[in-house]
């Protein structure tokens, strides 16, 4: 991660999941810092994305 990541590269990371139950294996998932153009916190719009989309955790969406 040497140049960083935008917040719109992390949100699409997120959007192109194909299994949100997967997520916490995700190495994005994990990264420190702050985005280079917001300057948040990569956990923060993680939190905030997962918060808005959690109709991503209906049955449809996890493979179970």
């Amino acid at each position: 991660m040497a140049n960083g990541y935008k917040k719109d590269e992390i949100i699409n990371k997120l959007e192109n999941l194909k299994d949100i139950s997967a997520l916490y294996k995700e190495d994005f998932i994990n990264y420190r810092g702050d985005t280079t153009d917001t300057k948040e916190k990569y956990t923060e719009v993680i939190a905030e994305w997962l918060i808005k989309n959690n109709n991503y955790f209906s049955k449809k969406h996890l493979f179970i």
